[in-house]
């Protein structure tokens, strides 16, 4: 009876619970001209109980009775917290956001207010990627817009990475977006191509700090990044730097430094665990076919296994492995993860100052940024400088230029993506070397040095070879640009501009004659040397004006040329005579000459033509 009475008494407090709600009821409009605005946002404060108006600006929210607030949202207008007190009915009218509707979009050759855009355009502002520890700012696009994936084959400081603007765009061609740096349009092409085997991958877009920047729009749809043609049939990332400001010189000093840790490593079995699983494999086989599990025995199956390592350690490798030894509890195990990685550390420092009055403004900036990686011996520098001008002649006239130098280092390893045979890599190898192959002889020489080598399926210790190998890179980098811009009257203005983008590479490859990939050769020296010129001038002349204060035409017309060429030469030899001889000029045979160019040119004309109607319809 007591659990009857119990039941009736959950079942009436569920029923209360069911029927204590309330419906609420409203449209929702533009505060300006009353208008409805159909797919706002209402929901009931705290919770994800929500729904959105139709049509007519309308909607219906179930809420718990005793709900005291909905919250009221819509793209482009301020948010408002409703009161409900008591009310069943409500009508909301909601403010223009002034900040989020005359921020100003970056398009192809112009600009927009956002409130016009009408194509697939997001914008990263400079407070979303400052003080981010990424050496370039393709990098810090990652998760801050829609449809743009980001990836690192190397991961290493200063690698090139691949962007995808809303997947991939071809099977057979190029995926990369067009870059655009105030309006320069950047070759993307990266060093090193004649033999990516044996040197590291360099980022071309590297040479500008990303805290020097105002914002980056990225270029989605077809319709807006047209303009530009077939090179933009990847998208556009149209990249704005920070510009000086009349008024009193401000200046800025940041500075930041930090360490970065392995965020994981891979588990591993330990020595004793290895032949555990060695012998289980061995043993197994011979069971199923019918052997005497009393004569083949786990421990019996472990001294086979034992066996079979102490003959893989033969000849100088001997004197560390006992092949008398039966005690396997007493075999060491050496943590090649560890070895192979390190507390990784930034450094950065940056100076920078604008200012100027009403006919001159500027902003000069220096930066210094150094990385260590997580895996020894890899790390990248970059100091850069910049200085970007304007001003204005008179009513009609005004000019602006800007300039970009640039110089970075990147120390890469024998075995990394762009860096010769992957296995020789300590960052994919280490954790695959078996646990008992020690690293050093008691005396500090390498263990598994040629011409023996290590057990298990590496022919090398990756140890040795990530210290004794030298894959260095260096890119020296021109930008600029300077434009002059002409105000025909309110409505037109005619813009020529001439910009350059010149690219330096070299790149030095020195694998020891006493590592095992090169032993049989007595070593190899590789140099890489390349060139790229982009050269591009554009006019363009623009139209915009209103009409009964309801008609906004704009249009835009335009020509362009642009010239790029690329070469690269690379020599290799072999035979070095001593590892303290690392010159080219040192091998004795020369192995490889060869080299790698392409020039192409581009002229086009380009135009567009945008009509809006009360600044609602585009």
């Amino acid at each position: 009876m007591k659990k009857l009475s119990l039941l009736l008494v959950l079942l009436f407090c569920s029923c209360a619970i069911a029927y204590a709600q309330i419906q609420v009821k409203g449209v929702i409009k533009d505060d300006e001209d009353g208008s409805p605005l159909v797919g706002a946002s209402i929901v009931e404060k705290g919770t994800s109980n929500g729904t959105v108006t139709d049509i007519d600006g309308a909607f219906t929210l179930t809420v718990p009775k005793g709900t005291e607030t909905v919250v009221v949202s819509f793209v482009g207008y301020s948010a408002q917290e409703i009161a409900l007190n008591g009310q069943s009915t409500v009508e909301v009218k909601l403010k223009a956001d002034g900040n989020v509707l005359g921020d100003v979009v970056i398009v192809g050759y112009g600009s927009q207010s956002k409130r016009e855009v009408s194509g697939a355009i997001s914008k990263v502002k400079s407070e979303d990627i400052e003080n981010l520890p990424v050496q370039s700012f393709d990098r810090a696009l990652q998760g801050r817009a829609a449809g743009v994936w980001v990836t690192s084959a190397s991961g290493a400081p200063g690698s090139a990475v691949s962007v995808r603007i809303r997947g991939v765009g071809s099977l057979t061609a190029g995926n990369e977006p067009l870059y655009v740096v105030d309006g320069i349009q950047i070759s993307s092409t990266s060093a090193n191509n004649v033999n990516n085997n044996t040197t590291v991958s360099n980022n071309p877009l590297g040479f500008i700090n990303p805290n020097d920047i105002e914002s980056i729009e990225i270029i989605k749809d077809a319709a807006s990044a047209a303009i530009y043609g077939s090179a933009a049939a990847n998208g556009v990332v149209i990249v704005t730097t920070k510009k000086g400001k009349a008024g009193k010189t401000k200046f800025n000093l940041n500075v930041y430094r930090g360490r970065t840790e392995q965020f994981k490593r891979l588990d591993v079995l330990n020595s004793q665990e290895y032949i555990q699983a060695r012998a289980e494999a061995r043993r197994n086989p011979l069971l199923a076919t019918g052997s005497n599990p009393d004569v083949v025995t786990l421990d019996s199956a472990k001294q086979l296994v034992l066996g079979e390592i102490g003959r893989i350690f033969r000849g100088g490798q001997e004197r560390w492995w006992n092949q008398g030894n039966t005690n396997i509890d007493t075999i060491k195990t050496v943590d090649w993860q560890d070895a192979a990685s390190r507390t990784g550390n930034i450094q950065n420092y940056e100076f920078s100052a604008n200012g100027g009055n009403d006919k001159t403004q500027f902003f000069i900036s220096a930066s210094y940024n150094q990385q260590d990686a997580n895996i020894i011996n890899i790390d990248f520098t970059r100091a850069a400088a910049s200085l970007r001008l304007s001003n204005t002649a008179n009513d009609w006239l005004r000019f602006e230029s800007n300039i970009n130098l640039s110089s970075s280092k990147q120390r890469g390893l024998f075995g990394g993506p762009g860096g010769g045979a992957f296995l020789g890599s300590p960052a994919f190898s280490a954790p695959i070397v078996l646990p008992m192959n020690p690293i050093r002889y008691s005396d500090g020489s390498y263990f598994g040095a040629s011409p023996t080598n290590l057990a298990g399926i590496l022919n090398q210790n990756v140890i040795q070879v990530g210290e004794l190998n030298k894959i260095n890179s260096r890119i020296d980098q021109l930008v600029g640009s300077f434009k002059p811009i002409f105000t025909i009257n309110k409505n037109l203005t005619f813009t020529p501009s001439v910009s350059l983008d010149f690219r330096k590479t070299k790149s030095f490859n020195f694998q020891d004659p006493r590592t095992p990939d090169v032993f049989a050769v007595s070593g190899r020296i590789t140099e890489e040397r390349g060139e790229n010129l982009n050269f591009l001038s554009n006019a363009v002349l623009n139209y915009t004006t209103k009409i009964a204060d309801k008609h906004s035409i704009s249009g835009l017309a335009g020509v362009e040329y642009r010239k790029e060429s690329y070469e690269e030469i690379l020599t290799s030899g072999t035979g070095v005579a001593s590892p303290l001889f690392s010159t080219l000029s040192a091998t004795a045979v020369d192995e490889t000459v060869t080299g790698f160019g392409t020039n192409f040119i581009r002229a086009g004309v380009f135009g567009r033509l945008q009509y809006g109607f009360s600044d609602k319809y585009f």
